[in-house]
Formats: C-alpha cells, sequence, structure tokens
C-alpha cells in the first residue's frame, strides 16, 4: 500500500476540527456539496460535488475528538480504499493529519498524487473556514 498524507494544523478546537469529518452540515461547508453521513462503524457517508463526482463509502473506526478512519469509493476510483484521520491538540490550535491509502500498483499512481493534491487543498479550505469562516472554494 502506499499512503498519501496531507497535515495542517488549525486554530481550533478540537471538538470542531473532529465534526468537520463527521457531521454533513460541517462537510458541506468545506468539502463537498451534499453530504450524509451516519458517524457510527458501519454507519454510511456520501458525498457529492457539482459534476459528476461522488464518493460513498462507511465509516470504519471513530474515536471521538481523536480518530475518524472511513472508506473512500468514488465514481471514478477502481475499487474502494481507505482513508484515516488523526487529530492532536497542540495548545489552541489542533494538528490534523489525513493518510488515505491506496494500492502500490500502476493503475493507482495518477490517482495517488490526484488524492494528495485535493486533500492539502482540502484541507487548506478546512484551515480557512474553521478560523475566518471564509470557503476558499467560492472566495478565490
Amino acid at each position: 500500500m502506499t499512503t498519501v498524507t496531507a497535515e495542517i494544523t488549525v486554530h481550533a478546537s478540537l471538538k470542531f476540527a473532529y465534526r468537520a469529518f463527521t457531521n454533513a452540515t460541517s462537510l458541506r461547508e468545506w468539502l463537498c456539496d451534499v453530504a450524509t453521513v451516519e458517524p457510527h462503524p458501519r454507519g454510511r457517508m456520501y458525498m457529492w460535488w457539482r459534476g459528476d463526482f461522488y464518493s460513498s463509502g462507511h465509516y470504519l473506526e471513530l474515536e471521538e475528538n481523536k480518530y475518524v478512519k472511513f472508506r473512500w469509493f468514488s465514481n471514478v476510483d477502481p475499487a474502494p480504499t481507505e482513508v484515516a484521520v488523526t487529530f492532536a491538540a497542540k495548545g489552541n490550535s489542533v494538528g490534523i493529519l489525513l493518510e488515505h491509502e491506496v494500492p502500490d500498483d500502476s493503475l493507482w499512481k495518477e490517482a495517488a498524487e490526484g488524492f494528495r493534491r485535493h486533500w492539502v487543498e482540502s484541507l487548506d479550505n478546512l484551515k480557512s473556514i474553521l478560523e475566518t469562516g471564509i470557503d476558499l472554494r467560492i472566495a478565490n
């Protein structure tokens, strides 16, 4: 497996950072255009973006304000993958480490780079939303 990582420090509480990955309204604020989630193990997760891109999956593990792991399977992926997000308090901030595991074959090489680029961009938007309320998808 190859692990694609994205990491950011956000001046916000652990509660709000964790909520950004487990609450449908919060997901829409920084990541997607439509979301429905059931944040418990085996609870479904569906996200849709304008155009024809969507991802569906389910939560695998959750530890409140510490860790979220979910299955990711978009309409353009050859197979499901897994995303793990770890939250760590850093004074008045929170460190967010996102790790997206993809298979180690050539079919996934381009997808892995796309995941990295999109997760970095998305976490930058999450930081902006939590710190200033500005959605970079609109502002930029």
